[in-house]
């Protein structure tokens, strides 16, 4: 293992993976539709100097909750399933950073939670 230590999160929306290094103020990095692992990812490995990384599975991928209903996959449902991460991770605030659809997961975000996320 490289370091990233896995937990299983329990939220009212489901349970989902999460892979976590470093320390310093938290840092959620999640991509749509593509799974982490314990070897963590290349992207993500550049903040953990700085921050408590947090590699999020989201649903479908990994371990994490498997969706209901096809709506349960969207960008929408994303959020709202990172929020209830965030909540029972026991962060007021994290910073989220992202690429390709993990990017747009990003933007999305500070438009519905402006209060809960750190951009910079």
């Amino acid at each position: 293992m490289n370091g990233w230590e896995e937990s299983l999160v329990e939220t009212s929306r489901g349970t989902f993976e999460v892979f976590m290094k470093g320390k310093g103020q938290p840092l959620c990095v999640t991509h749509l539709y593509s799974e982490f692992n314990d070897s963590g990812d290349y992207f993500a490995e550049v903040f953990t100097d700085h921050h408590r990384v947090c590699l999020v599975n989201l649903r479908e991928t990994g371990r994490s909750a498997k969706a209901a209903e096809p709506h349960h996959l969207s960008m929408f449902e994303s959020v709202l399933d990172l929020e209830a991460i965030r909540d029972m991770l026991g962060y007021k605030k994290w910073g989220v950073a992202g690429h390709s659809t993990g990017g747009c997961l990003a933007f999305y975000i500070a438009f519905t939670f402006p209060n809960t996320y750190t951009f910079s």
